[in-house]
């Protein structure tokens, strides 16, 4: 019979056919393995969406590989989609607790977003963010406050001190202080998210009405505030 040939690194392990891509089939030569870098573009588009339905069927192994192989052609394209693709695969890694794997997608979306974009932009912000909330999930309150306060200088910047983005993480930035029984800065932090979602959510809104509710808490005793947070704050919004 044939021998089969095993993929080779950074190689696409599939064949032509008529016009079409056929993955994940053995073939009997080298010569149908297509470097990612020949694959068109809606091929990788392809592959994101076969990975979204693997996710919606909570078969997470699967997604990741299917995103792995939309951003191969991502990247070899020179396209920004890798980085939405990195992503995704940091917030199934972050779902499973695998934090060091989680960073390291972030980072690949990161240095993306930074050579495609201004430092300043949005996205990059949103890979700050994120991962600061990694670096909250591993206790890690220091990494997590410095890379919320790279998001928050940028959505300031960009979007002004009342958007919905500036409320959310100076909630997160207090839930961390408060934390780190740090009161004073943890209530600073509540107040401008709560003058951020009521600007861009109205004063009713249950995000408004939440982080006021977290502002009043500042006025109990450190005892009765530090027994509250230990079991019902999160750290990250």
């Amino acid at each position: 019979g044939l021998e089969m040939t095993p993929p080779r690194p950074r190689r696409t392990f599939g064949v032509l056919n008529n016009g079409g891509f056929a993955s994940h089939l053995m073939v009997p030569d080298a010569k149908y393995l297509v470097d990612p870098g020949n694959c068109p573009l809606p091929l990788a588009a392809t592959y994101t969406c076969m990975g979204n339905v693997h996710f919606n069927q909570k078969d997470y192994a699967r997604t990741l590989e299917r995103y792995r192989q939309a951003a191969a052609i991502y990247e070899a394209k020179g396209s920004d989609q890798a980085a939405m693709t990195y992503n995704n695969m940091a917030l199934i890694y972050m779902e499973q607790k695998e934090y060091d794997k989680s960073l390291e997608h972030h980072r690949k979306a990161l240095a993306i977003h930074e050579r495609v974009h201004d430092p300043r932009h949005p996205s990059t912000a949103l890979s700050h963010h994120n991962m600061g909330a990694v670096f909250a999930a591993q206790g890690d309150h220091a990494g997590a406050l410095e890379a919320f306060d790279k998001a928050l200088a940028i959505w300031e910047q960009v979007l002004g001190p009342q958007s919905e983005p500036v409320g959310k993480i100076c909630s997160s930035m207090g839930n961390l202080y408060g934390g780190k029984l740090d009161h004073g800065q943890a209530r600073a932090f509540y107040e401008r998210a709560a003058a951020a979602y009521a600007a861009a959510l109205g004063p009713e809104h249950e995000n408004t009405v939440a982080v006021r509710e977290k502002v009043a808490k500042m006025a109990l005793s450190p005892e009765e505030l530090a027994a509250i947070q230990a079991k019902t704050m999160p750290l990250v919004e």
